[in-house]
């Protein structure tokens, strides 16, 4: 039983499939006929049309070519020129990064300037004031200090920290 119902679904997937070739059969066999037949226009144009439109085409072929070499060399124009933008492109960001690093170099620079200057000038006014002292020891001065309104102090100043700088000599500093 189970043979035959096997053998059933076969028997009718081929009458499927024979249907169907069937159906392409006919289909295939009118295209033939179709490409047989005359093709309108043709047989009854002249040799001097069919020469005429032969030319025609030709021509056309002729112009789309020329426009196609045309665009081929504008589009090799394009590509050097987006190369070209792109290495000025590439340039302008090295310099770019370069001058970042300058004005962060320049301002470094000018904090330590500024700082030196202060500490400069700290220094002259400390110097005014231990010669004041030193005329005051001389002249047999009491040795306290007078007050402070006699003397020219100096105001206190705000250093800011500094970065160490790298060197590289070795540190003498220690074990001396």
């Amino acid at each position: 039983a189970v043979v035959s119902t096997q053998s059933t679904g076969d028997i009718l997937a081929c009458r499927d499939h024979i249907v169907k070739l069937k159906d392409s059969n006919i289909s295939l066999k009118r295209q033939i006929k179709g490409l047989q037949s005359p093709i309108e226009g043709i047989s009854s144009a002249s040799k001097e049309d069919l020469a005429r439109e032969v030319r025609r085409s030709r021509q056309i072929i002729k112009g789309q070519n020329s426009k196609m070499i045309e665009m081929a060399d504008t589009m090799t124009t394009m590509k050097q020129v987006a190369v070209k933008y792109e290495g000025e492109r590439r340039e302008m960001d090295e310099l770019r990064s370069a001058h970042t690093a300058q004005n962060q170099l320049l301002q470094k620079l000018q904090e330590k300037v500024k700082v030196t200057r202060l500490l400069e000038k700290t220094c002259r006014d400390q110097e005014k004031v231990i010669e004041q002292l030193e005329v005051m020891v001389r002249e047999g001065r009491p040795t306290a200090l007078p007050p402070t309104s006699q003397l020219a102090l100096p105001a206190p100043i705000a250093v800011p920290k500094l970065e160490p700088r790298e060197t590289t000599e070795p540190d003498h500093t220690e074990g001396d």
